[in-house]
Protein backbone atom coordinates (compact mmCIF):
# COMPACT_ATOMS: atom_id res chain seq x y z
CA UNK A 1 0.00 0.00 0.00
CA UNK A 2 0.99 3.24 -0.71
CA UNK A 3 2.08 6.11 2.47
CA UNK A 4 -0.26 8.32 0.65
CA UNK A 5 -3.07 5.59 1.32
CA UNK A 6 -1.41 5.63 4.99
CA UNK A 7 -2.00 9.31 5.16
CA UNK A 8 -5.56 8.90 4.36
CA UNK A 9 -6.38 6.24 6.66
CA UNK A 10 -4.88 8.27 9.67
CA UNK A 11 -6.21 11.35 8.71
CA UNK A 12 -10.24 10.04 8.77
CA UNK A 13 -8.96 8.37 12.23
CA UNK A 14 -7.70 11.88 13.84
CA UNK A 15 -11.04 13.27 12.28
CA UNK A 16 -13.23 10.88 14.02
CA UNK A 17 -10.90 11.28 17.13
CA UNK A 18 -11.29 15.00 17.71
CA UNK A 19 -14.16 15.48 18.91
CA UNK A 20 -16.19 12.90 20.88
CA UNK A 21 -19.27 11.10 19.84
CA UNK A 22 -22.33 10.55 21.73
CA UNK A 23 -22.32 8.01 23.03
CA UNK A 24 -18.18 7.92 22.93
CA UNK A 25 -15.97 5.33 21.97
CA UNK A 26 -13.83 3.84 24.26
CA UNK A 27 -11.40 1.97 21.68
CA UNK A 28 -9.70 2.93 18.21
CA UNK A 29 -7.83 0.50 16.61
CA UNK A 30 -6.42 1.01 12.98
CA UNK A 31 -6.14 -2.86 12.42
CA UNK A 32 -9.13 -4.97 11.48
CA UNK A 33 -11.04 -5.73 14.55
CA UNK A 34 -9.91 -10.18 15.24
CA UNK A 35 -10.69 -10.55 18.75
CA UNK A 36 -12.51 -8.00 20.67
CA UNK A 37 -13.20 -7.95 24.87
CA UNK A 38 -16.24 -6.54 26.20
CA UNK A 39 -13.90 -3.89 28.09
CA UNK A 40 -12.70 -2.75 24.52
CA UNK A 41 -16.27 -1.73 23.51
CA UNK A 42 -17.83 0.21 22.49
CA UNK A 43 -15.26 0.45 19.84
CA UNK A 44 -14.00 2.37 16.12
CA UNK A 45 -11.69 0.79 13.67
CA UNK A 46 -10.59 2.92 10.75
CA UNK A 47 -8.13 0.44 8.23
CA UNK A 48 -6.87 0.18 4.97
CA UNK A 49 -9.18 -2.55 3.24
CA UNK A 50 -7.62 -2.85 -0.23
CA UNK A 51 -5.64 -0.09 -2.59
CA UNK A 52 -5.50 -0.67 -6.26
CA UNK A 53 -3.10 1.33 -9.11
CA UNK A 54 -3.65 0.93 -12.56
CA UNK A 55 -1.90 2.95 -14.88
CA UNK A 56 -3.04 6.83 -15.28
CA UNK A 57 -2.51 7.14 -19.30
CA UNK A 58 -0.57 4.71 -21.54
CA UNK A 59 1.46 2.38 -19.21
CA UNK A 60 5.47 2.14 -20.38
CA UNK A 61 5.27 5.36 -21.88
CA UNK A 62 6.96 8.08 -19.69
CA UNK A 63 7.43 8.11 -15.78
CA UNK A 64 5.61 5.52 -13.38
CA UNK A 65 1.88 6.71 -13.17
CA UNK A 66 -0.71 5.67 -11.19
CA UNK A 67 -4.59 5.76 -10.97
CA UNK A 68 -5.47 4.36 -7.36
CA UNK A 69 -8.47 3.04 -5.90
CA UNK A 70 -8.45 3.24 -2.09
CA UNK A 71 -10.94 1.06 -0.26
CA UNK A 72 -11.04 2.56 3.47
CA UNK A 73 -12.87 0.64 6.16
CA UNK A 74 -14.90 2.10 9.04
CA UNK A 75 -16.55 -0.08 11.99
CA UNK A 76 -18.10 1.02 14.90
CA UNK A 77 -18.75 -2.25 16.97
CA UNK A 78 -21.10 -2.63 20.59
CA UNK A 79 -22.64 -5.12 22.72
CA UNK A 80 -25.53 -6.64 21.63
CA UNK A 81 -26.16 -8.18 24.90
CA UNK A 82 -28.39 -5.24 26.14
CA UNK A 83 -31.86 -4.87 24.84
CA UNK A 84 -31.22 -3.17 21.51
CA UNK A 85 -30.38 0.64 22.47
CA UNK A 86 -26.42 0.20 21.64
CA UNK A 87 -27.21 -0.71 18.68
CA UNK A 88 -29.97 1.92 17.64
CA UNK A 89 -26.99 4.58 19.66
CA UNK A 90 -24.74 3.26 17.11
CA UNK A 91 -26.41 3.54 14.09
CA UNK A 92 -26.99 7.29 15.13
CA UNK A 93 -22.71 7.18 15.31
CA UNK A 94 -22.18 5.74 12.37
CA UNK A 95 -24.36 8.07 10.34
CA UNK A 96 -22.41 10.99 12.06
CA UNK A 97 -19.23 9.55 10.64
CA UNK A 98 -20.09 10.54 7.09
CA UNK A 99 -21.33 14.30 8.30
CA UNK A 100 -17.90 14.61 10.17
CA UNK A 101 -15.42 12.97 6.88
CA UNK A 102 -17.64 14.23 4.11
CA UNK A 103 -17.99 17.85 5.55
CA UNK A 104 -14.42 18.44 6.33
CA UNK A 105 -12.47 20.22 3.53
CA UNK A 106 -8.64 19.18 4.74
CA UNK A 107 -9.67 15.37 3.97
CA UNK A 108 -11.94 15.65 1.18
CA UNK A 109 -9.08 17.80 -0.25
CA UNK A 110 -6.66 14.66 0.05
CA UNK A 111 -8.28 12.48 -2.95
CA UNK A 112 -9.79 12.82 -6.22
CA UNK A 113 -13.19 12.32 -5.29
CA UNK A 114 -15.57 8.81 -3.73
CA UNK A 115 -15.67 6.60 -5.90
CA UNK A 116 -18.50 4.78 -3.37
CA UNK A 117 -19.44 4.05 -0.21
CA UNK A 118 -21.12 0.35 1.20
CA UNK A 119 -22.83 0.07 4.48
CA UNK A 120 -23.46 -3.23 5.93
CA UNK A 121 -24.71 -4.72 9.39
CA UNK A 122 -23.02 -7.84 10.50
CA UNK A 123 -23.43 -9.31 13.89
CA UNK A 124 -21.39 -12.34 15.68
CA UNK A 125 -19.76 -13.94 18.95
CA UNK A 126 -16.48 -13.20 20.23
CA UNK A 127 -15.93 -15.38 22.87
CA UNK A 128 -18.87 -15.29 24.84
CA UNK A 129 -19.87 -11.74 23.92
CA UNK A 130 -22.54 -11.16 21.42
CA UNK A 131 -21.57 -8.02 18.97
CA UNK A 132 -23.29 -5.89 16.88
CA UNK A 133 -21.19 -4.20 14.47
CA UNK A 134 -21.86 -1.47 11.61
CA UNK A 135 -19.04 -0.91 8.67
CA UNK A 136 -18.97 1.52 6.39
CA UNK A 137 -16.41 0.89 2.93
CA UNK A 138 -15.64 3.82 0.87
CA UNK A 139 -13.87 4.10 -2.11
CA UNK A 140 -11.63 7.26 -2.86
CA UNK A 141 -9.41 7.79 -5.69
CA UNK A 142 -6.19 9.72 -5.97
CA UNK A 143 -3.61 9.73 -8.52
CA UNK A 144 0.06 9.32 -7.72
CA UNK A 145 3.52 9.77 -10.21
CA UNK A 146 6.87 9.11 -9.77
CA UNK A 147 9.37 11.77 -12.20
CA UNK A 148 12.62 10.30 -13.06
CA UNK A 149 15.94 10.90 -11.25
CA UNK A 150 18.65 12.45 -13.42
CA UNK A 151 21.95 12.49 -11.98
CA UNK A 152 23.02 14.74 -14.74
CA UNK A 153 20.68 17.56 -14.70
CA UNK A 154 23.47 19.48 -17.25
CA UNK A 155 23.40 23.08 -15.71
CA UNK A 156 27.20 23.38 -17.42
CA UNK A 157 28.77 23.30 -20.80
CA UNK A 158 31.89 23.54 -21.15
CA UNK A 159 33.56 24.22 -25.01
CA UNK A 160 36.98 24.18 -25.81
CA UNK A 161 38.93 23.85 -29.37
CA UNK A 162 41.89 22.75 -31.09
CA UNK A 163 41.90 23.90 -34.34
CA UNK A 164 43.31 23.33 -36.70
CA UNK A 165 44.25 20.17 -34.69
CA UNK A 166 44.28 18.24 -31.44
CA UNK A 167 48.34 18.76 -30.97
CA UNK A 168 48.07 22.54 -32.34
CA UNK A 169 50.16 24.43 -30.00
CA UNK A 170 46.82 26.77 -28.23
CA UNK A 171 49.52 30.16 -28.37
CA UNK A 172 49.88 29.69 -32.11
CA UNK A 173 46.07 29.98 -33.17
CA UNK A 174 43.13 31.57 -31.21
CA UNK A 175 41.58 28.85 -29.70
CA UNK A 176 37.39 29.26 -27.86
CA UNK A 177 37.61 28.24 -24.66
CA UNK A 178 34.49 29.21 -23.16
CA UNK A 179 31.59 28.05 -20.39
CA UNK A 180 27.72 28.79 -20.83
CA UNK A 181 25.46 27.52 -17.31
CA UNK A 182 22.29 26.42 -18.93
CA UNK A 183 19.35 28.20 -17.07
CA UNK A 184 17.43 25.54 -15.60
CA UNK A 185 12.83 25.86 -15.02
Amino acid sequence: MSTYAIEIADKAMALLQAKPFEPAFKTFKRTPMRQVSPGDLPLLGVYILRETRSPDGDENAGEPRFFHRLHLGIAGAVSAADDGSQLAALETVMAGIDDRLLTDPTFIRMFEGIEQMDRRSQYAIMGETPLAEIQIEMVVTFRTYWPPVVPDDYRTFHVETRYPKKDTDPGAVQQVVEQYDIEQN
